[in-house]
């Protein structure tokens, strides 16, 4: 479905639903940003998302 619209110059917003690799890939191949919830019950993806940040620091 996100392969439907036209993104340029826009942010993806998503919620927990959408955080996936899958969607994330789709919209990174278009060359956009995106932003998407992730729940504290998913522990393995939540420590690679700290571990991101604190990285970017």
């Amino acid at each position: 479905m996100i392969g439907l619209f036209d993104l340029k110059g826009k942010i993806v917003t998503g919620d927990a639903l959408h955080c996936n690799r899958r969607m994330v890939e789709r919209i990174v191949e278009k060359g956009r940003d995106y932003c998407i919830a992730l729940k504290g019950n998913q522990e393995s993806l939540l420590s690679d998302a700290r571990a991101c940040l604190l990285a970017a620091e």
